[in-house]
């Protein structure tokens, strides 16, 4: 039976402004849980969702189903662009941490 328990989401170490040039922390395709790499194959807006609402404030737990999910959803059903939202927020993180890298990069790992 599933547990409808919300997850305890961890504390984000935030850092303002740049801190060096660094390089990417995980892999394109890292070693995750099972799970998760489900989840994100087959409801990648979810996993969208999560991931742009704790951008915004780490402090807050995400929920499954929210506003950036639906956006997420509705640009891969109408119109087959939801590369443009991740291409997006992968650049804001590039820029936010000082990561290596090009917009081109972004589009294209998008």
């Amino acid at each position: 039976m599933a547990s409808t328990e919300k997850q305890k989401q961890p504390k984000a170490d935030v850092q303002a402004g740049p801190v060096a040039d660094q390089e990417w922390e995980s892999k394109l395709i890292p070693c995750t849980p099972c799970g998760h790499f489900w989840r994100a194959i087959l409801c990648p807006c979810e996993i969208y969702g999560q991931t742009a609402q704790r951008l915004r404030d780490p402090t807050k737990p995400a929920e499954k189903d929210n506003a950036d999910c639906h956006e997420f959803a509705c640009n891969h059903i109408l119109f087959s662009m939801c590369f443009i939202e991740v291409m997006r927020h992968r650049s804001d993180i590039r820029k936010r941490y000082n990561i290596k890298g090009s917009d081109t990069k972004d589009c294209l790992v998008s």
